[in-house]
């Protein structure tokens, strides 16, 4: 999931039912279906397609499943064919599908962009245009796609986030129209299956998550030059590209959110490991055609084209959405055995020369897999040259620590107990072979846990972990009422341990355990003040907006005493306090 849009989650997080059979039920039953409260009303969005303005009083007596997605998200595509087989299999049962579109780039924004979307993706049903979150923050939404099911009394009963788990999806609908009295529902899952951009993925092989090309969420730039944001820059393909590592070639602009080219030749390189491989492309703002060409390994991606490319490589960007540059043709084929490299170039529309070249292509994210991880074997680059032989040999890289495992019996219960820490639920994965793979991330985190089914052989609770407050006091008040049990706070002294914050409220000093249900433990500690060299002052960073205040309080402080010094008045204090606050983030001398 794209944790980056999470806007927090008050109603928990559902538990997959397993609804064994449907078939039989009395007239009158009620399922076990929780009651996650009244749907909230629909009237944020800025227009409709496919439909008159819907409601929750127009709506009322059926059974709605509202479906957040966003054109873009290939997790958000593949659940199509079915939401398309439910949407027709129980109309005449008294259900209604909406799809709520909530943009991620800025150009999906645009109703005319979403509405040739629909067109392009064959969405009949109705869909509210969000694009100003309303719905979404309304819902209080995280995912994309997340599905929300209501009742015929307008009551939130089932939710689920991501993709797969459709049988439960359709037998909890199922279960709410025979609630609700409707007889004739035809029983059991849909057979249904997705073909080209929709095909379902393969979760066995992928090595490749979604990377992002604009400098807000880039990782892995793999270009020798040192990237300059919003500036136009002139880039060299990297020698040696690791898996999961991209670059740029030619003149490129690489802004917040996407990169544009300037002028051809332009390239992007990246090599991934997974089945499908796509990438959100727009052309310019005159909207005129770009040509370009991807090769994979070197060569025309032949059997191994994606649904927006020809076997010679050749494509067209014709509108702003995401194109599939390599994909699966039919159930039987699978990619290649090895790590494989792409490249994408981009041709002149006309003959007119570089200078006066005015097609742009934004390049937003590649998605190898989408959030999620498809399986095919490849790597993938764009450009009109031959991709370089890669070298094994890598030079240092830049690493940060990303997940931490912790072991755990039950994995349901510690869902509920990370839940309730309102850490942020970025997946569920559930594997044909009993694996499953549950990961949180706490607030601001750059680091996540995760938990599940065959992932390690540590006896569960033996691991212990730190998590950074800081004000330890307010921290474990918060905790405590939510219901997890935090022991006492306590501070280092001279002697040992002693009851109580430090006296001093010194950074480290404070602290205070708690334990998940299986006995791993967390050492909260108090920090307001990092120790030198433990934060890197060009990336200094907040994890709440508390923290925030905080710190610019201490700035407050200590300026006052900065002017007492010098007896004038700093009329560029907001310099003074931000040297002040990066400084005592990092652990360096402080402004005098």
């Amino acid at each position: 999931m794209d944790t980056a849009r999470a806007k927090g989650n008050p109603m928990g997080v559902f538990q997959p039912l397993k609804l064994a059979a449907f078939a039989g039920l009395p007239r009158g039953f009620r399922s076990s279906l929780g009651d996650e409260g009244a749907m909230p009303e629909l009237d944020g969005a800025i227009g409709w397609l496919n439909s008159a303005a819907l409601s929750r009083k127009s709506l009322r007596g059926k059974v709605v499943l509202v479906d957040f997605w966003t054109y873009t998200c290939i997790n958000s595509i593949r659940p199509l064919p079915y939401l398309r087989s439910w949407a027709a299999k129980y109309k005449d049962a008294g259900f209604v599908l909406i799809g709520v579109h909530t943009p991620e780039f800025s150009f999906e924004h645009e109703p005319a962009n979403v509405e040739n979307a629909l067109r392009h993706l064959n969405v009949a049903f109705p869909v509210a245009i969000d694009s100003d979150y309303r719905i979404w923050q309304s819902f209080n939404n995280q995912y994309w796609p997340a599905q929300y099911l209501v009742d015929g009394k307008g009551r939130i009963r089932y939710h689920h986030f991501g993709e797969g788990d459709y049988s439960d999806i359709e037998g909890a609908i199922e279960l709410l129209l025979k609630e609700g009295g409707a007889t004739g529902v035809a029983s059991g899952a849909s057979s249904v299956s997705g073909a080209g951009i929709e095909a379902a993925p393969d979760w066995t092989d992928g090595q490749s998550p979604e990377t992002y090309i604009g400098y807000r969420q880039a990782r892995n730039f793999a270009s020798p030059e040192k990237l300059h944001k919003d500036s136009v820059q002139v880039f060299n393909a990297p020698v040696n590209l690791s898996l999961n590592h991209w670059g740029l070639s030619g003149s490129w602009n690489v802004n917040a959110e996407s990169a544009v080219l300037q002028a051809v030749p332009g390239k992007i390189v990246f090599r991934f490991h997974s089945r499908d491989l796509h990438l959100v492309l727009a052309p310019g703002k005159n909207a005129r055609p770009v040509r370009f060409v991807v090769r994979l390994d070197g060569a025309a991606p032949g059997e191994n084209c994606g649904g927006d490319i020809a076997p010679d490589g050749s494509g067209e960007i014709r509108e702003p959405r995401l194109y599939q540059l390599s994909g699966k043709k039919a159930p039987s084929r699978t990619g290649p055995s090895k790590s494989s490299s792409s490249i994408l170039a981009f041709r002149r529309w006309t003959s007119r020369s570089a200078r006066n070249f005015e097609e742009r292509i934004t390049g937003h994210s590649v998605r190898s897999q989408g959030r999620q991880i498809d399986d095919k074997t490849q790597e993938a680059a764009m450009s009109t040259n031959a991709v370089r032989g890669i070298d094994t040999s890598v030079a240092p890289v830049d690493m940060k620590v990303e997940v931490i495992v912790i072991p755990v019996a039950d994995v349901d219960r510690a869902k509920e107990f990370y839940g309730k820490l309102r850490w942020r639920l970025d997946a569920d994965f559930r594997f044909e072979n009993g694996t499953r793979i549950v990961q949180y991330t706490p607030p601001a985190s750059g680091c996540s846990v995760q938990f599940g089914v065959n992932l390690t052989s540590a006896a569960p609770g033996s691991a212990k972990g730190f998590l950074v407050v800081s004000d330890i006091e307010a921290a474990r008040d918060a905790l405590v009422a939510t219901g997890i049990e935090v022991g006492e706070i306590f501070h280092i002294g001279p002697g040992g341990q002693v009851s109580g914050p430090d006296p001093e409220r010194r950074s480290y000093f404070s602290r205070a355990w708690l334990s998940d249900p299986d006995g791993n433990g967390w050492l909260l500690q108090e920090v307001t003040t990092r120790l030198a060299g433990r934060v890197d002052t060009s990336a200094t960073s907040f994890g709440s907006a508390s923290d925030l205040a905080n710190a610019m309080r201490r700035a407050e402080a200590a300026h006052g005493e900065h002017e007492k010094r010098t007896g004038q008045r700093d009329e560029n204090w907001p310099d003074w306090y931000a040297k002040y606050m990066v400084a005592e983030e990092a652990g360096t001398e402080l402004p005098k």
